[in-house]
Parts: structure tokens; C-alpha cells; sequence
């Protein structure tokens, strides 16, 4: 039977949830079925979405709420969603605890980080400063803007074929200091932390980057490993 796969989504307004499709399309190439996640803050409705899912995809969107890791916001800080982040914590939570199969992608990885004890950079540009690189890029989705390098050590490395990658870049928050049970395994050239994956055998993997919108081999066996995972 194949893997059901729940899929987190961006909140529009009280009456509207959105994702692109390309979110659902890498899943079901991989064998997967996926289903997006209704926002809501009932714990008996997570906890029963824990039980029925064989994995979680937690994606892309707004900014993380810096209350969740104890911090003021900067000015810098863009569009946030209380909705959105008060279900994905406490979706995170359930999943951390149960040891669900979690692909994380960009503002996921950052809840999944935030989640586990860890902290964010708010800006990149203001933060790290002038060493750093675009990391909003201006070209199409599926363009791969800038190289990261892949810790030869990390079971992440097991899945790319090269050391060094290209990939898509849209985050101006990224992971500042890694949470409880967590490594970086993938980084920029100007160090920002790139990938995550657990110190345990829990499937938890985090990207930076945007995954859904590229579509080749390696992107391929990413999604066929974490839907492998869930079928297990």
C-alpha cells in the first residue's frame, strides 16, 4: 500500500488554504499519496493525523514567529502566520514524539529546527552581513542559483551523487544554531546552514532550499528515499 503523506500548506485567509502543485507531484512520483493538512489547533485532531500519516512534509511560506525561539522581531522581519505557526509546532511536536518520517523544505526545516531548541537568523542580509550571499534569487522557481557542500559524513550525503550541488534559493531567514537532536550537513559558501538531518535514526531531513520545483535524478532519489522511509 502506498505511503499517505501528509503535506502542510500556506494559510491565505481564515476561509483558504493554498500550496503549488508541485508539492504533491514530487510525492506521487515517488510513490507516495499526499494529502494537505487542515489548520487547526485541536490536539485530538493532530494526535489522530499522527496515527493515520506515514509521513509528514512540512514546506515552505512565511516567516517563523521569533517568540518561538525567545526573540523580539527585527525590523526586517516579513509576513508571519499565528495560525499556521501555532498548528505546525504543535504538529512538529507530535511528530518529533512519535518518530514520523519528516521531509522538511525551507521554512519547514526552520519550524522543524525551532522545534527541537534551535534558533534562526531573522535576516540573513542585516544578521550575517555583507559575507553573505543572494539568497533570494531573482530567476525562475526551478533555476539552481548557488552551490552547496554536502557533509561526506551525513546520511544526506548517501542520497546526492556529488559533494557539491546546485540548488534554488528563497529564504531570507535561515538556521542559526542547530536544535536538540539535529546537525547541519549542508552549507553555502558563506556558511549558512543548508540541510539538517537527525543524530538518530528518526528519518528527519530539513533542506534549505526548494526541492518541489526541480526536477532531476537527485531530486528523484530525495523524495524516493523519505517516501521509502514512510512506507517502513
Amino acid at each position: 500500500m502506498k505511503p499517505l503523506i501528509g503535506v502542510t500548506a500556506n494559510l491565505v485567509d481564515e476561509n483558504r488554504l493554498s500550496l503549488h502543485q508541485s508539492n504533491y507531484n514530487r510525492i506521487i512520483e515517488a510513490g507516495g499519496v499526499p494529502v494537505m493538512l487542515p489548520i487547526n489547533d485541536d490536539e485530538t485532531t493532530i494526535q489522530a493525523l499522527i496515527e493515520r500519516l506515514d509521513g509528514i512534509v512540512f514546506t515552505g511560506g512565511a516567516d517563523v514567529n521569533p517568540i518561538y525561539y525567545n526573540e523580539d522581531p527585527l525590523q526586517q522581519l516579513q509576513e508571519i502566520s499565528p495560525g499556521r505557526d501555532a498548528f505546525e509546532f504543535a504538529l512538529a511536536e507530535a511528530a518529533l514524539k512519535s518518530r514520523t518520517p519528516i521531509l522538511a523544505i525551507c521554512r519547514g526545516a526552520q519550524v522543524i529546527n525551532v522545534a527541537c531548541g534551535g534558533t534562526l537568523y531573522q535576516d540573513i542580509p542585516t544578521q550575517v552581513g555583507a559575507s553573505a550571499m543572494q539568497h533570494v534569487q531573482l530567476a525562475v522557481n526551478e533555476h539552481a542559483s548557488h552551490s552547496v557542500t554536502i557533509d561526506p559524513q551525513s546520511q544526506f550525503a548517501g542520497i546526492y551523487s556529488d559533494a557539491k550541488i546546485m540548488v534554488n534559493s528563497f529564504h531570507h531567514q535561515s538556521i542559526k544554531t542547530p536544535g536538540s537532536g539535529l546537525k547541519a550537513v549542508a552549507h553555502s559558501n558563506d556558511s549558512i546552514i543548508e540541510a539538517i538531518e537527525s543524530t538518530t535514526d528518526h528519518y528527519l531531513l530539513g533542506v534549505q532550499w526548494h526541492p518541489e520545483y526541480i526536477v532531476d535524478e537527485d531530486t528523484n532519489l530525495l523524495y524516493r528515499t523519505f517516501v521509502n522511509a514512510c512506507t517502513k
